[in-house]
């Protein structure tokens, strides 16, 4: 059962995520929150995957791992979709513009999540693949696809207008070149169980670029330094003029 050891390998990154995250002193915002519960969903996501593969060889049990998967279908959507909005989060948009594709991808994901868990879905499990097709697999990858798309424009319009912040265009050039192996894994070898990883692989990078706590609290001082210097120029400036 060696295919186990990827599902294996995304939990123990999920828990150790979880850990310093929740040990450590944290920002209260929205970004800050969205990452929380995409680390949450992330743990869940890849026990679920790990424990779907040993009941699927262990034990005749159909049903529940057709219920299982279709919760591993459920969890990677919604994994996408608190992506794309984490991106649309950076991009300090106008709030009723926001306001309206919060909206709009709110309807979507909730019809798309409806469908994963009321569609029909086909169990593959022999030797030592298991994998899942079926109208609620096609719809899970629509949605995926749907969202990383939108990601891809706003991140896009953020390049534009962030330049100087390489640590997000970072985060997102994983997400898609991991996005990539994890199509192409899944379609030529589907023994290999690569998605929880891959996801947390990403959750990994993100952590250690643009969610540290540590990197936060710095660049909350840069810009109160900044902040401090312009003040302090434009006092200079009155008193010589």
């Amino acid at each position: 059962m060696s295919e186990v050891w990827l599902p294996a390998a995304s939990v123990t990154i999920s828990l150790f995520l979880v850990i310093i995250f929740f040990t450590k002193k944290n920002f209260k915002n929205d970004e800050v929150k969205i990452y929380k519960y995409m680390l949450i969903l992330n743990l869940l996501f890849s026990i679920n995957a790990f424990n779907t593969y040993l009941i699927a060889k262990m034990f005749d049990a159909n049903l529940l791992v057709s219920i299982m998967l279709r919760l591993h279908l459920g969890m990677l959507f919604l994994i996408s979709y608190l992506f794309f909005r984490y991106i649309l989060l950076v991009n300090n948009l106008n709030k009723k513009i926001v306001t309206l594709i919060v909206k709009f991808t709110n309807v979507v994901t909730f019809v798309i999540f409806l469908l994963i868990f009321l569609s029909p879905i086909n169990v593959i499990n022999y030797d030592s693949i298991l994998d899942v097709s079926g109208f609620s697999y096609t719809i899970t990858i629509i949605g995926v696809i749907f969202y990383y798309l939108l990601m891809v424009l706003f991140n896009i319009r953020y390049i534009f207008k962030y330049k100087d912040n390489h640590k997000k265009h970072v985060f997102f050039l994983v997400l898609s070149f991991l996005f990539i192996v994890g199509f192409v894994l899944r379609i030529y070898f589907p023994e290999i169980i690569s998605e929880t990883y891959c996801v947390s692989f990403i959750f990994l990078v993100m952590y250690f670029t643009i969610e540290n706590p540590d990197y936060l609290m710095i660049e909350k001082l840069e810009i109160a330094t900044e902040e401090a210097l312009k003040a302090n120029q434009a006092k200079t400036d009155f008193l010589s003029s």
